[in-house]
């Protein structure tokens, strides 16, 4: 049982590392302009995994799901207009 525990923390942890990466080049493409394709393709490589882990059990997916909503409103929310 302890070995499954530890699997299971290593798979959230690696999620919450790799979500938190994502977000970090999407907030770089949004505001300073650089690593949009990095953005983009982690992004979508994101979406991918969450919907595989949502498959399995949601509350493993659910990481991965909110970061990638954050990303794609980082990426694709317009901005304030500059008067």
């Amino acid at each position: 049982m302890q070995d499954l525990a530890i699997i299971v923390t290593l798979i959230l942890g690696v999620e919450v590392l790799v979500s938190l990466l994502v977000v970090f080049f999407a907030a770089a493409y949004r505001f300073r302009g650089t690593f949009r394709r990095t953005a983009m393709g982690l992004t979508g490589l994101l979406a991918i995994i969450a919907g595989w882990l949502m498959g399995q059990e949601w509350r493993l997916g659910l990481p991965a799901t909110v970061a990638v909503l954050v990303s794609i409103l980082f990426m694709y929310l317009p901005g304030r207009s500059k008067k």
